[in-house]
């Protein structure tokens, strides 16, 4: 027998009667009415097989010691393979069609979808222990093995995708995380630079002769007095506590602009970290998400073209 297109394979049956004490000159067999000769193979019924075509035909067999009549009855069966597509092949196509579910569930969701990978590998290698358990020990390899193999190579493949997804998006977010750090950092030495400047600025307009002590009071400038006391607490931040008289008068103008400077800055730098942040996060969800996408529909595409290209190849 031929099992190599199992379950989907078709035998031919032999059956011989030949003489064993009479040689081809004392006895001749044959077949009075030929193929009508044969009957009730058209009700016969089988668990496993159908009952093909049939022939009958007479012949001699050949020894050492003559010629004996031989007569031969072949007949095809071909096996239903309706059992085993509802015991072997449609749980099959279940199994791997279940672990696609896995491309819709968040890729946050970690045990969800580890879970249903292992489980649709472990299920699929049990089915495949309990299908060779029924079928005869040959060297070859048959037709079904080909497709349970190929069916716990996608199963297989479904739970190496997510390994794919989760090393993508743990390599995004570290890049990410650095690219904060880096902003945060940036933006502090930016604060740190303006404060510098605007302490310059306030030293070289006392150093021109501005002194509170001399011009008006210092209850006429509150809102100038607050903004140079800014620059003082800047000042105290960069560890230096010793503080030059300021001449008020002189400094309003100039406190006011270093101060817009510094809040515009402030808020650039802000709003630039959010926008990069932003960008960071939707371009980590993008990329996860186009490998999901990419095997939502590669996945079912390439498996149907294999089950196309398999059943016509064993049942054509």
């Amino acid at each position: 027998m031929d099992l190599r297109k199992y379950p989907m394979d078709e035998q031919n049956c032999t059956l011989q009667f030949e003489s064993y004490g009479y040689n081809f000159q004392d006895m001749v067999y044959v077949w009075r009415r030929g193929k009508a000769s044969i009957s009730g193979l058209t009700t016969l019924k089988l668990q496993q097989f159908h009952v093909g075509s049939y022939d009958v035909h007479s012949s001699k067999a050949t020894y050492e010691t003559g010629d004996f009549p031989k007569i031969i009855f072949s007949f095809q069966i071909q096996r239903q393979a309706f059992y085993f597509i509802l015991q072997t092949y449609i749980p099959s196509i279940l199994l791997v069609v279940l672990s696609w579910v896995s491309f819709w569930i968040n890729p946050d969701a970690v045990p969800a979808r580890v879970a249903l990978g292992i489980t649709t590998v472990l299920t699929m290698t049990t089915l495949i222990t309990g299908a060779r358990q029924a079928l005869p020990k040959i060297s070859y390899i048959k037709a079904i093995d080909v497709y349970l193999v190929i069916c716990f190579l996608f199963s297989f493949a479904a739970l190496l995708e997510y390994a794919v997804v989760n090393f993508q998006s743990s390599r995004i977010a570290a890049v990410v995380k650095k690219e904060k750090e880096r902003e945060g950092e940036g933006l502090q030495e930016v604060k740190v630079d303006k404060a510098m400047e605007a302490e310059k600025k306030c030293k070289s307009a006392g150093d021109s002769g501005c002194n509170p002590s001399e011009g008006e009071p210092l209850g006429n400038g509150q809102g100038n007095l607050a903004l140079c006391i800014n620059q003082v607490n800047a000042e105290k931040e960069l560890g230096d506590a010793r503080v030059k008289s300021i001449n008020i008068e002189d400094c309003r103008g100039k406190s006011a602009n270093v101060g817009d400077d510094m809040k515009k800055s402030a808020s650039i730098g802000d709003q630039l970290a959010v926008v990069v942040r932003r960008f960071s996060d939707a371009t980590r969800m993008v990329q996860v998400a186009t490998i999901d996408n990419f095997a939502r529909f590669s996945f079912p595409a390439m498996f149907l073209a294999f089950n196309l290209v398999y059943f016509m190849f064993y049942c054509l």
